[in-house]
């Protein structure tokens, strides 16, 4: 096994133990040498997992229009628009910005791909 592959694997196992942090760490390293759709789907999980909700929405975004294919990346990504902005809002929330969000929701679960 190489030592890219190692990494991969180490950052799976610490995210698959709760080590979040110590997983992201890794994720984050591995994404700015290759940024690949499982490196970022699993910084995703992981940045959702800390509640470190803005990084997370921003990654989010980006990995499901740079991966709209992968099953992986549009699970994470919607999960992440559940819990970092759909959960958050109050009951006083304009109905048009909660349409917004779930819209945002059902266009990455939608997305035209041969799974």
């Amino acid at each position: 096994m190489n030592e890219l592959s190692a990494k991969k694997q180490t950052a799976n196992e610490l995210r698959k133990a709760g080590k979040y942090e110590e997983a992201f760490d890794i994720y984050n390293r591995l994404w700015e040498n290759e940024s690949d759709a499982y490196v970022g789907a699993g910084m995703l999980h992981c940045l959702r997992k800390l509640s470190r909700h803005d990084e997370a929405v921003a990654l989010a975004d980006k990995i499901s229009q740079k991966y709209p294919d992968v099953v992986w990346c549009r699970t994470e990504a919607i999960w992440t628009y559940i819990q970092a902005k759909l959960n958050r809002l109050g009951s006083d929330t304009p109905l048009k910005e909660v349409k917004e969000i779930a819209n945002k929701i059902e266009i990455t679960r939608l997305t035209d791909v041969a799974d």
